[in-house]
């Protein structure tokens, strides 16, 4: 055989084979993405007492991986429920799809909450070891995180540091924004406003990532403290707009000192005006503050066909970041109807991604979430 019909053959079959490759990547990408929100949808559900929920959708993932963390927050539910003994025997039943770090970390976070306070002084001793052994570091900075809480300075002050640190020196991500999100609800339980105001300096931007530190304007207390503080920047821009809206009493232009907001929510500054693109962000704010008028009319305006027409060029950004925030006041309905606008599989589920941490309500708006998101499938 010539080496002319040699090199032939053989260029017709990597053709095929890419060929080949190229058809099936769309639908594994696809269903890779899929896996991912259905894990993080089944730890959260698991997490919130509804195992059966938990345990279906992972019995829907298909790449086993992507279940290993979820199975980890199904086999802490076993823990409470059916002690140690029940856990392990869960734990065995999911083969190598088991997130054993996951696992150690939350149950050393629920040991460390409940230490009696006398035995603070014993807490390095305890939980270090185990601490420093831990390979993920967003479990790391939380663990360090809330020995900090339990401690008295000088450990306290450097363990927080230390968790701050650990979380600065990763690449922005979604694990990093989860943890700085984390860490600062465990600060603001505990009355550490400082903390919350760093992690706000620190975490990667997102719609999340303003549902989280908007919202703790509705506590009195933060909302003094936020309002004196030098070095907040984005709850004195909420102030800022707040007293614009009272002094002028024009919802659309009142927004301009949160303006920059929209940056990290994939905003185009050249095709669109931000005033429009960020009305979703303003609606959730009035949401904070009870403003019942406001949001009914930003609520009106983000949904509205014109508006959605207006922000084309950052359509994606527009509606990933309303549907995130409607799910974050608990107006599923809404975030569902946004969902609907978006034809694109694909970004249906970056979509979705952004609604599962706002999965907090009770058994029924978990079970709609996975049923829509089995229809996504």
């Amino acid at each position: 055989m010539g080496a002319k019909k040699i090199f032939a053959i053989f260029a017709c079959a990597t053709a095929a084979i890419l060929g080949v490759s190229f058809a099936i990547f769309p639908f594994c990408e696809h269903k890779i993405n899929w896996d991912v929100v259905a894990g993080k949808t089944a730890s959260i559900a698991a997490g919130a007492n509804c195992p059966e929920i938990a345990a279906d959708l992972v019995k829907s993932i298909k790449y086993g991986q992507f279940a290993a963390k979820a199975n980890a927050r199904i086999a802490l539910f076993h823990n409470k429920k059916f002690g140690e003994i029940g856990a392990k025997n869960f734990i065995r039943s999911c083969g190598k799809n088991f997130d054993f770090e996951e696992y150690e970390a939350r149950l050393m976070l629920e040991g460390i909450a409940k230490e009696p306070d006398f035995a603070s002084g014993f807490f390095k001793m305890k939980y270090m070891p185990q601490i420093r052994a831990l390979k993920n570091p967003y479990l790391k900075a939380v663990l360090y995180y809330s020995l900090s809480l339990r401690t008295k300075n000088p450990d306290s002050e450097k363990y927080a540091k230390t968790a701050f640190g650990i979380l600065k020196a990763q690449p922005r991500c979604e694990n990093k924004q989860q943890a700085f999100i984390e860490i600062a609800q465990m600060a603001f339980e505990k009355k550490r406003y400082a903390d919350i105001v760093e992690a706000a300096r620190l975490c990667p931007g997102g719609a999340n990532y303003y549902a989280a530190f908007f919202g703790f304007l509705k506590d009195a207390e933060f909302y003094e403290y936020s309002r004196k503080a030098e070095e907040d920047y984005w709850c004195k821009r909420v102030f800022s707009y707040r007293q614009r809206l009272k002094s002028t009493k024009d919802p659309l232009n009142s927004g301009d000192a949160l303006r920059y907001t929209a940056l990290r929510l994939d905003y185009n500054w050249i095709t669109n005006n931000y005033r429009d693109f960020n009305i979703p962000t303003l609606a959730y704010i009035s949401h904070v503050f009870g403003d019942a008028k406001s949001l009914a009319f930003y609520k009106q305006y983000a949904l509205s066909a014109e508006n959605i027409k207006r922000n084309l060029g950052s359509e994606f950004g527009y509606l990933n970041a309303a549907a995130t925030y409607f799910a974050a006041m608990g107006d599923f309905e809404a975030s569902y109807e946004i969902l609907n606008m978006v034809k694109d599989p694909h970004k249906k589920l970056k979509m979705l991604n952004g609604i599962v941490p706002n999965l907090k309500g009770g058994r029924q708006a978990i079970a709609d979430f996975a049923n829509y998101l089995k229809s996504a499938k």
